[in-house]
């Protein structure tokens, strides 16, 4: 990389923090700033005091680790490690390196060494590296700010220790596990992987983004080629967050926070059996959709029966289209379950006729059939009913659904024998 370009990184980062220190102090001081402050600002951070205070300090910080110990407690001192062995097994589990993690972290023992987290890290353009791993690579690269190889040397060998691994230490403020071995203990203290915890954070942040083309399309209803990815029952936990950056710079970017996924274990389940009574049957229709339906229905009674108003033709029509609904949800049981078992699949079972009909339909003549589609809408008029509680169940309601319910039934019914047929 070439010396000047380096160079220029360096000048860059010192003029937007001297920009942004300006005008923090000019709106925290506002009248009372000035020109003492302004040229106080500007000598901390001359290119030479500003080296030899990066330098100072430098071991204080730990650059481009993946697993930063201070989240589990800001005031946390235990080592920040670099993931940096290839998973050779177990590519299937999530980890930092089968996540093919971008974006690494930097701690410090001490908010107040974050500037220097954030000139090391400072990204120099089209290198794929940062300044501080420059300045630690060659003193040539320190070469415009001091003529003297001893100094750049020393600053070199100084900023290094950002990058050294610490040596293994713990912390009492550490979330620790002791585990007892010959009348002692071993200390196991977990470390979350930060660049991990960052992409994971990246993705779910992304999938809820209003402004993906995807959610988008989503939202407006229409149609689209690319995925859209869905993280359910997500949990967001707070970890140091009052002040984000005394944790890590990438903590401080998701919002001193952590999403953890649903851990539950497998629920095991039954191939389920075909209804083989109407109840069954009707437990099936009681789905997210019909209860909906029938708390529709329930609060049109509620208002009725509180303006004391009667069942006209305006809200017999309501009533028709809730009721057609319902008939909707019924239609489309039986239709899953002729489409999830084989045709005959109710020979061997005990089985009521007018049942049979529908969910699984042999030929009957007329007169079965006029029996068989009355009794069906019966029951399913009665379940109607039932659903709307003792408050709202009266004889008059029942006439209405099942009024509702017979032609629809009826031409459903109809289809199913000439397909059954065939």
């Amino acid at each position: 990389m070439n010396v000047d370009v380096v160079h220029a990184s360096i000048e860059s980062f010192l003029r937007q923090r001297i920009d942004k220190k300006v005008e923090a102090e000019r709106k925290k001081l506002k009248e009372a700033f000035t020109d003492e402050h302004l040229s106080k600002i500007h000598s901390d951070h001359e290119i030479v005091s500003w080296m030899n205070y990066i330098a100072e300090n430098a071991s204080k910080v730990s650059l481009n680790v993946s697993h930063v110990a201070k989240l589990t407690h800001s005031s946390n001192k235990a080592i920040n490690l670099v993931d940096s062995i290839p998973q050779q097994k177990h590519h299937y589990l999530l980890t930092t390196q089968t996540a093919n993690v971008d974006e690494v972290d930097s701690a410090y023992t001490d908010a107040s060494y974050a500037p220097v987290a954030e000139f090391l890290s400072f990204n120099v353009i089209d290198s794929g590296k940062n300044l501080g791993q420059f300045l630690a690579e060659n003193e040539i690269y320190l070469s415009k700010i001091s003529d003297n190889p001893e100094v750049r040397k020393q600053w070199k060998t100084q900023i290094s220790e950002a990058y050294v691994a610490k040596k293994l230490s713990s912390h009492v403020l550490a979330k620790q596990v002791y585990i007892p071995v010959n009348h002692s203990y071993h200390v196991i203290s977990p470390v979350k992987s930060s660049a991990l915890a960052h992409k994971i954070f990246e993705k779910i942040s992304l999938s809820r983004s209003k402004d993906t083309p995807v959610n988008q399309a989503r939202k407006q209803n229409v149609s689209y080629d690319g995925i859209y990815t869905f993280f359910p029952k997500t949990a967001f936990l707070s970890v140091t967050k009052s002040n984000h950056q005394n944790a890590s710079k990438l903590n401080g970017t998701r919002r001193g926070g952590l999403y953890f996924f649903q851990a539950n274990p497998p629920q095991w389940k039954k191939d389920s059996l075909p209804p083989q009574t109407m109840a069954q049957f009707l437990a099936r229709c009681r789905t997210s959709n019909s209860l909906e339906i029938f708390k529709e229905i329930k609060r049109l009674f509620y208002v009725m029966k509180k303006e004391n108003l009667s069942i006209n033709l305006n809200r017999r029509n309501i009533l028709t289209e809730l009721v057609e609904s319902l008939a909707d949800e019924v239609i489309h049981q039986v239709l899953w379950i002729q489409q999830s078992y084989t045709k005959g699949w109710s020979n061997d079972m005990e089985i009521e006729p007018y049942l049979r009909s529908f969910l699984d339909p042999i030929e009957n003549n007329q007169h079965e059939d006029k029996e068989y589609i009355d009794e069906f809408t019966e029951q399913v008029a009665k379940w109607i009913n039932k659903n709307m509680g003792e408050k709202y169940e009266r004889r008059e309601l029942k006439a209405i659904w099942f009024n509702t319910l017979h032609p629809i039934l009826k031409d459903f019914h109809a289809v199913l024998t000439v397909e059954s047929a065939e």
